[in-house]
């Protein structure tokens, strides 16, 4: 199973080309018409050696050699860590352009959610070292939204329905996340009452904040989409 990750070491005396001659003999599954396609869309120069690369373009150089050899399954830890974003769309365009025509999971190990939404269709979420909740991002925005919503100027605060979660309320103005599989009466009872009510499926930032994200320190823990 290749991987790729910030800051791997590569061996810096050798050249793009000779880089490519070393992995393909390890791989039975090596495609070099791929890695020509690849090498041409991250504008690499097979005679430039690995030491003179930038740090973008040695993640390049990295990916390349990884998809060349039609895994299976694809490891990236923190792939997008540091990088401009001309190279982190060059990243992405070439995962989809490898995976395109070849059965490849890529499992993505990132703290830059926002970087791999339109890349993901499996999501994970981990809290304290279990996963929390996982399935497809379509249907866990299918399931899971977040509403908003105007009080009527009388309105108890509490209970809430039990479908929401993340309840905020300042004023008259409500927002919270609702499991749209709860029954619709829960929702419907308090949302009746209301004004100016907007439904939208959650951000897989927000789906990350609501599932992944400990209540001691929601920056310290790791999102995993594949």
């Amino acid at each position: 199973m290749p991987y790729v990750a910030e800051g791997q070491e590569l061996p810096g005396w050798m050249t793009v080309a000779q880089l490519e001659s070393y992995c393909a003999p390890l791989y039975p599954t090596w495609d070099g018409a791929l890695a020509t396609r690849l090498r041409e869309r991250f504008a690499l120069d097979k005679t430039q050696r690995i030491s003179r690369l930038s740090r973008g373009q040695r993640m390049q150089a990295s990916l390349l050699c990884a998809l060349a050899a039609r895994p299976r399954v694809l490891l990236m830890d923190e792939p997008f860590t540091g990088l401009d974003v001309a190279v982190k769309e060059a990243l992405v365009g070439g995962l989809l352009d490898a995976s395109a025509d070849a059965a490849c999971t890529t499992l993505v190990c990132t703290h830059d959610i926002g970087e791999i939404e339109s890349l993901v269709d499996h999501v994970a979420f981990l809290r304290d070292q279990c996963i929390a909740v996982s399935g497809s991002l379509e249907a866990m925005q299918e399931r899971w939204q977040r509403v908003e919503a105007t009080l009527p100027p009388v309105q108890a605060t509490e209970p809430w329905p039990s479908s929401w979660t993340h309840v905020e309320h300042a004023g008259r103005r409500i927002a919270a996340v609702v499991d749209r599989r709860a029954p619709q009466h829960e929702s419907e009872h308090t949302l009746s009452r209301c004004t100016d009510v907007q439904w939208r499926a959650l951000s897989l930032r927000e789906l990350y904040l609501t599932f992944g994200a400990t209540s001691g320190s929601r920056a310290s823990a790791r999102e995993r989409a594949s």
